[in-house]
């Protein structure tokens, strides 16, 4: 894909500061689950793992997700299925 093919697609990034001192504090392998449903078998990855950190975001967990109803800005409904999945 050339470059002006990702303009308007989703993307999956980390900051690296949420991964330094995972690898150099409590000296882990650090393994990032793409926020995409469908690419993933959760329950057997999550049987793979001897733990999980699921990490804050910038997005909002819709209130539908536990059981409120409202409207919330900047969701990710992808990420929000992915880790109810692993967790």
């Amino acid at each position: 894909l050339c470059c002006n093919d990702f303009i308007n697609r989703p993307v999956q990034i980390v900051a690296t500061r949420f991964l330094d001192p995972l690898n150099t504090i409590s000296d882990v392998d650090t393994l990032l689950v793409p926020a995409l449903p469908d690419a993933i078998n959760a329950l057997s990855l999550a049987k793979r793992l001897d733990g999980l950190l699921l990490t804050g975001s910038q997005s909002n967990v819709a209130p539908s997700a536990y059981g409120q109803k409202g409207e919330c800005s900047n969701l990710d409904p992808s990420r929000d299925a992915v880790a109810f999945a692993l967790a």
